[in-house]
Parts: structure tokens; C-alpha cells; sequence
């Protein structure tokens, strides 16, 4: 029989009341708003008050699991700094000691309260919990309509609308009440926990990965075909915010799960222990979804839940089944992540299909498909102006297309829209380190997309782009492997894992990989490029060439003559490999994208230096891949020449 009365741990210092059961800093009674990191941060230290905290022990107890930049560190120090202010004697709270660490300072009371049972815990921490959601809610509004322009901003009926409609105000009860209900029954079960120091942990369901498969639509009022893969999505782009489960996205699984294909089978080949199917029909006037979350592993049904909807706010249903899924998967999720399972980027299923339209075209990594990406993005801001997922979609293909200008402006749209969005800071921070070549600012933003969607691969990929640009490429290869969990069946995050290996001289390895992703997609160019790359820098100038000559008959007009030329230069025939990266240039509408890059490498591995430092000078500095040269091992012959350290000075990258 459960103690009548239940002690948890708390700390008081100047007017400042700190709660690690809740997770609450507070003052006077009122709770102050903390980020997760900023809080276990001013937590660690509190706990350790009077010592010298290390860096790297402090980073280690933040981010145990993931490596990341000390300037993240540094801006929660900043963060805790202008929240706490300054002592009653006019200091800081939190003192630095220079390239060493930090030591809290102020002086700290620890207390030990006592609620008088458990419903009055769980009293408490059900509105903590209600309270905290509810000014969440109330700073996003806030923070949106700040954000549009004059020309963006909802018109003012719409605004009076959302502002008024008693129905508006009572769609968005049920998310937050379903909330605060699953956070108290998690209340409840850590009441044991709570009483003996220990963190609260996920239910042993031993679910590690989980795919949501489209669900089946059953046509009828109020439905369109297109219903049942938005939902999926939607719940996709939810679920990812949990740290403890990797899903699957969802153009990996649209790629798997399509026809009669049965959900296990689906599951078995996306490589996941669970599964959600679903089905959505019609009952008179509402909508009703029945979902069930399968075992892959022996075809067990773990879970089910039907719900039921009027028809024309169905899209309602993906936040209560996102809340109630993430209660069965685990109970240890953080304010951030469950804030993250509430938050809807549009209410428009049109613009919602929209989107997703382009994102699986841009998936795909072709000048036409990125073309016709464009467009449907542009089509979903049509239909809904402040939909933030729709500029970053916008942003990543203006950045392939290097329309750099509108990039970055439709990148920044999306931040404004909505700062705590993983893909539009991933969208920025690769502007930032392959267009401006701003490392140390490119570094900070995928960290930060990272962070805040552990499930969304790109953000991995173009991080361990940034690592292996700045040196650090074991640590590369350890986030593109993260990115290949996340989704294991991706062309182009398979071949670039392979030229991560091949950036830290593993070149074995690195055609294992290549030769696998290959047999995955033998249309992919980019996969047989790469290959090509690292045959080469074996030594093996047939296979090199061979791959070359397969990416010219898949379409990549060029490749023959660049093979033939990297073959020669690799066997020592200089005259011949010049001859053939003349005639190649001589046409200028078989200019490949890249081909400057694979020029310089060709005349290096001629012993052209000159030549090399000539194209390195001219047309590549307008390449993209003009940022891999202090990676790339087949650069390596060049290093020590003076004209590369300028070089890489002129283009703000490390020598």
C-alpha cells in the first residue's frame, strides 16, 4: 500500500524555486518558461552548486547520447543568465571559469516537500501541466502573428474567426485534455519513481522503430483519396519529435507500402519492430479511424483504438492518436515532445496533399523533379500563406536549383512562421555551409534541427556533411549511419555514407557500401558516381571507369569522357587525359553538374597542379562541391602546395 505522504526533491535559491519532478523553474509562484537543455543544464549545476563543473562533463550530462558544438552549451548558459538576472548582491548566479567550465555560486536552500496524498500529487502536477500547455498555446499565437508581414497575415475575417469561433475554441479542447489526461495518468505511475529518486523510463513494449503505413480510405462525405497517406504523415511528423523510438519517414514508407502489400510484410522490409495500419470510413455524418499497432516481429497486435469524428474536422483525429500512441510507446517524453504532438503546421487537407506532393518529387534529386516540386509547394502556400513546412520545402529546392537568393529567403519565412521547426532550420543550415560556406553558423542550425526532430533524416545528412568539412570524419560517418537508420532504404543517404567512408580512407568499406546501394537502385547516378570515385581511388581504373560509363548510359551525358580521363590520369597517360577533359569542356552544353569538381580531381590525379589551381580559381568556386576539397582524400597530393591554403582562406573554409 502506497505512503499517504510523498517527498520529492526541491531547490530554493534568491526568489527562485527549482522542481526537478516537474521540470518546473518558478518564481513567486509562477512558472518561468525554460527550453528541456536549458533546464537539465541549471539542474546539473544546482545539484553540483560550489563546484567547477567541466564542459565536457556538463555537455555529457545534457547530451549523452549525441555529439554536439559548445556553443550549445554556451547559449544555455546565456539563456539561464538573462533568466535568472543577478543576485540580491548584484552578482550572477552562474560563474565562468575561462576554457575550463562553470560553478553555481548562489547560495542554495534544499528542501524536501511533502504532498498529503496522491490525488493531491497528482492535483498538482495536472496543473502544472495544464498551465504550461495552455501558455505554450498562447505564446505560439502570439508569436505567429507577430511573425507574418502585412502580406502574409490571415485576413481579418479569418483572424476574427480563429479568434471568436466558439467552435474553433472548442476544436482545440480535446488535444489538450486527451494531453493533460495521458501526462496524468504518467503522474501517476511515477509516483513511485518520484518517491525514490529515479527517472521515469518507457513501458516495456521493447519497441524501438516503428513505420505508420498509409491508412485505407473508404470513400464517402467528406473523405478524398488522399486522407488516408496525409494522416499517416501527420502522425509521422508527430511521433518524430520522441527521442526513444526511430519512424520511419514517410517517403521511405510510400515507397514500400504501396498496393496489397500486407502491413508485417511492409514492416519486415522498412526494418521495423512495429507497424500502425489504419482505416478510415464513413458512419452516417462523421469519420471514424480504426488503427492498430502490430508486432513485426511475431504479428502481434499490441494496440488498438477507434475514433470517431464529423466529417469536416477529421484532421483533428491525428493529434489524439498521436497522444495516445505516444502514451503506449512511452511515458518519459519531454515538454518539448509532447508540445510537438499538438502542433498542427496546417489545417487545409488540400494544401497539406500539396506538400507532400513535393516533397516526395524532391525527394527524387532531378532537375525536373525539383522543377515540379517548386510548384506544388508554391501551391500549398497558396492555399494556406503561413504554412511554415511548405517554405522549407521551398528552400531546399531553390538551394538544389542555386537560387540562393530565394532560398534563403523561403527558409527564413519558415523560421518566422515557426522557429521550433527541425526542417526549416536544416533548410537554413544547408544554405549556410554550401552556398555561403558560413561553417561555424551552418554547424549551429543543423545541431539545432537535429535536436528538435531527432527523426528527420536530412538533418543528420547535411550535419555530417558540416563534421566532415570541418575535420571531424569518424564523427561524420557516425551521424550519416544515424541518418541510414532513420531511412534505411534512401538512395542518396545510402551513396553518401559510402563517401563518408571514403572521405576517412576506408575505401573497402566504402565500396561494400556503394555496391549495396547500387543493387538498391541501379538507375540512381549518383550511387555509380560514387562508386566510380572510390574504384578509382583504389586503384582500380577499370571498375572506375566502367561505373562512369554506367552513369552516362543511365543519362548523366559527360561521364564517358570524365571516366576516360580519370582512367588515363590514374595510369600515367597525362597527354591523353588532358586531351580528354578538353574535348569534354569544349562543349559547353555537355557541362555536367559537378563536372568542375571532377575536372580539378582528374588534373590532380594527372600531376596538373597548375591546371588544378587554374579551374580551382575559375569555374569551380561557383560549385557547391567546391566545399569538399579539405575532405576529399584524392586532394591529398596538393595539400602542401601554398596556393591551397590560400585558396581555402579565400573560400572561408578550413585549410
Amino acid at each position: 500500500m502506497l505512503a499517504s505522504k510523498l517527498a520529492r526533491e526541491l531547490y530554493e535559491f534568491g526568489r527562485f524555486r527549482l522542481d526537478p519532478a516537474a521540470g518546473q523553474l518558478s518564481s513567486g509562484g509562477k512558472a518561468i518558461p525554460l527550453e528541456p537543455k536549458a533546464f537539465q543544464t541549471l539542474l546539473f549545476l544546482v545539484r553540483n552548486r560550489g563546484r567547477l563543473v567541466e564542459k565536457d562533463e556538463l555537455m555529457r550530462e545534457v547530451w549523452p547520447d549525441r555529439f554536439v558544438e559548445e556553443n550549445n552549451l554556451t547559449r544555455n548558459i546565456s539563456i539561464l543568465r538573462k533568466t535568472l538576472g543577478k543576485d540580491q548582491n548584484g552578482n550572477q548566479y552562474i560563474e565562468t571559469a575561462a576554457r575550463r567550465g562553470y560553478r553555481f555560486v548562489g547560495s542554495v536552500t534544499q528542501l524536501e516537500e511533502r504532498e498529503n496524498d496522491v490525488a493531491d500529487f497528482v492535483a498538482v502536477r495536472q496543473a502544472q501541466y495544464r498551465a504550461a500547455l495552455q501558455e505554450a498555446e498562447a505564446r505560439e499565437r502570439e508569436s505567429r502573428l507577430e511573425a507574418c508581414g502585412p502580406r502574409d497575415r490571415p485576413n481579418e475575417a479569418a483572424r476574427s474567426l480563429t479568434e471568436t469561433s466558439p467552435a474553433v475554441k472548442q476544436a482545440s479542447r480535446p488535444a489538450v485534455l486527451v494531453a493533460a489526461l495521458l501526462l496524468s495518468i504518467g503522474v501517476v505511475a511515477s509516483v513511485f519513481y518520484v518517491a525514490r529518486g529515479r527517472s521515469v523510463r518507457a513501458p516495456a513494449l521493447g519497441v524501438k522503430s516503428i513505420a505508420i503505413l498509409p491508412f485505407k480510405t473508404t470513400a464517402g462525405k467528406g473523405l478524398n483519396d488522399y486522407i488516408g497517406l496525409g494522416l499517416s504523415d501527420a502522425l509521422t511528423t508527430k511521433l518524430g519529435n520522441l527521442r526513444e523510438i526511430v519512424v520511419r519517414p514517410a517517403s521511405a514508407v510510400q515507397k514500400v507500402a504501396g498496393g496489397q502489400k500486407e502491413a508485417v510484410e511492409a514492416g519486415r522490409e522498412l526494418g521495423v519492430e512495429a507497424v500502425l495500419a489504419g482505416r478510415v470510413e464513413t458512419v452516417g455524418a462523421r469519420v471514424r479511424v480504426t488503427t492498430q499497432l502490430i508486432d513485426v516481429r511475431d504479428e502481434r497486435i499490441l494496440w488498438t483504438g477507434t475514433l470517431d469524428e464529423d466529417s469536416s474536422t477529421v484532421w483533428r483525429l491525428e493529434d489524439t492518436i498521436a497522444d495516445q500512441l505516444a502514451g503506449v510507446l512511452t511515458v518519459s517524453s519531454s515538454t518539448e515532445e509532447r508540445r510537438g504532438l499538438i502542433k498542427r503546421q496546417t489545417e487545409n487537407p488540400k494544401a497539406y496533399e500539396a506538400y507532400l506532393k513535393g516533397r516526395n518529387l524532391w525527394n527524387k534529386r532531378t532537375a525536373a523533379d525539383f522543377a515540379n516540386a517548386v510548384e506544388y509547394f508554391q501551391q500549398a502556400l497558396a492555399i494556406d500563406p503561413n504554412y511554415a513546412l511548405a517554405y522549407a520545402g521551398l528552400a531546399d529546392c531553390y538551394s538544389f536549383q542555386s537560387e540562393i537568393g530565394k532560398a534563403r529567403s523561403a527558409a527564413s519565412s519558415a523560421l518566422e512562421l515557426d522557429d521550433s521547426l527541425a526542417e526549416a532550420h536544416a533548410s537554413l543550415g544547408n544554405i549556410l555551409l554550401f552556398a555561403d560556406r558560413k561553417l561555424a553558423e551552418a554547424g549551429r542550425e543543423l545541431a539545432r534541427a537535429c535536436e528538435l526532430n531527432p527523426n528527420y533524416a536530412n538533418a543528420y545528412h547535411w550535419y555530417a556533411y558540416y563534421l566532415a568539412m570541418t575535420g571531424r570524419k569518424e564523427q561524420a560517418v557516425a551521424e550519416m549511419r544515424r541518418a541510414v537508420e532513420i531511412d534505411p532504404q534512401s538512395p542518396i543517404l545510402n551513396t553518401d555514407l559510402g563517401q563518408m567512408l571514403c572521405f576517412s580512407h576506408d575505401y573497402a568499406e566504402a565500396i561494400a557500401q556503394l555496391q549495396k546501394t547500387v543493387q538498391m537502385d541501379p538507375g540512381f547516378v549518383m550511387a555509380h558516381r560514387r562508386l566510380g570515385d572510390v574504384y578509382f581511388l583504389s586503384g582500380m581504373g577499370n571498375e572506375g571507369l566502367a561505373e562512369y560509363r554506367r552513369c552516362e548510359e543511365i543519362g548523366a551525358v559527360g561521364f564517358g569522357a570524365l571516366g576516360a580521363a580519370r582512367a588515363y590520369a590514374r595510369s600515367g597517360r597525362k597527354r591523353e587525359a588532358i586531351k580528354e577533359l578538353r574535348r569534354f569542356t569544349a562543349v559547353p552544353e555537355r557541362y555536367l553538374p559537378g563536372g568542375g569538381y571532377l575536372l580539378v580531381a582528374i588534373c590532380v590525379e594527372a600531376g596538373e597542379t597548375d591546371e588544378a589551381f587554374t579551374w580551382l580559381t575559375g569555374v569551380c568556386r561557383l560549385s557547391n562541391d567546391v566545399c569538399l576539397i579539405g575532405a576529399d582524400p584524392v586532394f591529398d597530393p596538393i595539400r602542401s602546395d601554398p596556393r591551397y591554403k590560400e585558396l581555402m582562406e579565400k573560400l572561408g573554409l578550413p585549410g
